[in-house]
């Protein structure tokens, strides 16, 4: 039995690396399982728009990620957006949030980072930090742990607090939504850690770079990571979100929930009860499952985006 649910997971991972590579015309997928960088991963050298997993992960060279990054260990993903968490994180060029259970470690990164002990980044133009111990160098933001280490801070090392005296902030860590439109604060940043509330949604130009939670309703465009909420609607947006429903236009990622919608959509991975999507390409796991480009347009338990 076991082996069974192997063979299928493998040849639902192949189905969608075979379509989100006809889609874009290069080498993606949406899921990735890896046992060790460089070692054992499926699919091995592409980029990642959803979730990538495993023991240990890692990309290579040159490869992207555009969603969630778990690790069990360490995840050592560069060129990170959206997302990532291991026991220690390391990425470079990326944007988001990275979340190490013992530390973290960022360069020229745009972004947050939490540690229980220690997180240290160089080169970074947006940072925030929270950890027991904190250290930048040649970055702008601010930190938050018991000693905190800055080059350019407001003294070099400051406990509790400390942060870079030539920074404009043109970014959050933290946004909270009462209801799309109404008690946004801030309502004029662009968030690179978590935006959360009763519903949550967009503000104009502004775009949310790691988690997105609501209570009722999460509908902030432009999104890259991870979103949750009882009904989640996504758009030009990349990465995992989670629902009852989901709802999605011109999004590349992960869409769990009862019910899936997606359009004009890249690459997706729909998992759920009842999935349909129209002018997209990816694969569809539910009960029923419909594809206006599908192997066939209305199928029971797995339908799969064809060439036309």
């Amino acid at each position: 039995m076991k082996l069974k649910i192997f063979l299928v997971v493998l040849t639902c991972l192949f189905l969608a690396q075979l379509n989100a590579s006809d889609a874009k015309n290069e080498s993606s997928t949406m899921i990735k399982y890896c046992l060790w960088p460089g070692i054992w991963s499926v699919p091995a050298d592409t980029n990642v728009n959803g979730l990538s997993f495993g023991l240990s992960t890692g990309l290579m060279k040159n490869n992207k990620l555009t969603g969630c990054d778990l690790a069990l260990i360490t995840s050592e993903t560069k060129n990170m957006h959206g997302f990532q968490m291991g026991m220690g994180t390391i990425t470079t060029n990326g944007e988001g949030v990275v979340v190490g259970l013992v530390g973290t470690d960022t360069e020229n990164f745009n972004g947050g980072s939490i540690a229980i002990i220690v997180n240290n980044t160089d080169n970074s133009p947006t940072f925030w930090q929270i950890g027991m111990y904190n250290v930048a160098r040649a970055s702008k933001g601010f930190q938050i742990g018991i000693l905190n280490a800055m080059d350019n801070g407001f003294i070099p090392i400051c406990p509790l607090f400390n942060f870079s005296v030539d920074s404009k902030i043109s970014s959050f860590p933290v946004r909270f939504c009462f209801w799309p439109g109404i008690g946004s604060i801030p309502s004029d940043k662009n968030i690179y850690g978590l935006s959360f509330g009763v519903a949550t949604g967009k503000i104009k130009n502004k775009k949310v770079i790691g988690c997105d939670l609501g209570l009722l309703l999460s509908q902030t465009e432009n999104f890259t990571g991870f979103q949750i909420g009882l009904g989640a609607i996504a758009r030009h947006s990349k990465g995992v979100m989670v629902g009852v429903g989901t709802s999605s236009d011109f999004y590349d990622g992960v869409m769990i929930g009862f019910g899936n919608k997606a359009e004009d959509s890249k690459s997706i991975w729909q998992i759920g009860a009842y999935n349909t999507s129209r002018r997209s390409h990816g694969i569809q796991i539910g009960l029923l499952n419909a594809m206006d480009n599908g192997f066939l347009p209305l199928c029971p338990f797995i339908n799969f985006s064809v060439s036309k």
